[in-house]
């Protein structure tokens, strides 16, 4: 009796369709088993070379004919070079990141800082903090690919591109944690300002809320898998008694982060040339954020 490989050269259907639908914002495509590897059925050309465009950038080889119709994709296998090239990407955004923790932080503030007076309510902050995990997670995409779940068994069956993709895999769960730090400082910075603002000058209480919530706030192995919880007990509802300032070395609360209309500039000029997508447009290095202990200890 012969047993088919149900995954042919490590393809697996539900890590492509993934990556398809968060290409195409949500738009449904159908992947079936093909002679040559997986075919991908989209709803319109415009979809399709979506999807192309961020399968080649995650690592995936496709053919160049698109099909009779434009709209049908055919993935091959892993492509080795083309997850090398992703493996760079991922370190120069590995670097940005580690390198400028409490950067979300100070965009997030400013954000909040930038709504009409009336709007400044608890629950416009976390409305940036929410928006600010869309944001980051998307300037991370464009830059070193989309993250999907990918099944650690389904592996091709090259070697260099079985080590390519397991490295990958590694680096996609950095990348994660150090999204999450980012968020829950800045969620914990924005606690602080609203706080502080009543007791000084506001643009001393951005600069010391970003100061003490980089210095106080720490990641633990649990905590960089859900950071939905950051505000709540220090955003309170309209009408509720104010939240007591937070001092350093006060244990944060748990609670969301989120963020709005904020570009997430590069951080350095070693770092652009090999993070940029095809498409992207160079980001801006930004100045220096405040010094802070416990840097994270990931480099590319």
């Amino acid at each position: 009796m012969t047993v088919t490989d149900p995954y042919p050269a490590g393809l697996d259907p539900a890590h492509i369709l993934a990556i398809c639908k968060y290409a195409t914002s949500g738009r449904p495509a159908l992947a079936v088993g093909a002679r040559d590897g997986m075919c991908v059925c989209l709803p319109s050309r415009r979809a399709a070379r979506s999807a192309r465009a961020a399968l080649a950038r995650v690592g995936y080889h496709l053919t160049a004919d698109p099909g009779p119709r434009g709209r049908d994709l055919v993935v091959t296998r892993w492509n080795s070079a083309g997850l090398e090239s992703r493996l760079n990407a991922m370190r120069a955004v590995l670097y940005q990141l580690a390198e400028n923790p409490s950067l979300t932080a100070r965009a997030v503030i400013e954000r909040f800082r930038g709504l009409p007076g009336a709007a400044q309510l608890p629950r416009s902050g976390l409305g940036v903090l929410d928006e600010a995990r869309a944001e980051l997670r998307s300037w991370v995409f464009a830059r070193s690919g989309i993250h999907a779940p990918h099944p650690p068994a389904v592996l091709p069956h090259d070697v260099g591109a079985a080590l390519r993709l397991g490295t990958v895999g590694v680096l996609e769960q950095a990348i994660d944690d150090l999204i999450e730090r980012h968020l829950r400082v800045a969620g914990h910075a924005l606690a602080l300002f609203c706080s502080l603002r009543e007791q000084m000058d506001v643009s001393r209480a951005q600069d010391t809320a970003i100061r003490w919530a980089g210095i106080t706030f720490h990641l633990g192995g649990t905590d960089a898998q859900d950071s939905t919880p950051l505000l709540q007990g220090v955003l309170r509802s309209p009408g509720a008694d104010p939240a007591p300032a937070m001092r350093p070395g006060d244990r944060p609360l748990s609670g969301p982060v989120t963020w709005a209309d904020v570009q997430f500039p590069s951080t350095d000029s070693r770092a652009t040339a090999a993070s940029r997508a095809p498409t992207a447009t160079p980001p801006t290095r930004p100045g220096r954020s405040h010094p802070r202990a416990n840097r994270p200890g990931l480099r590319p």
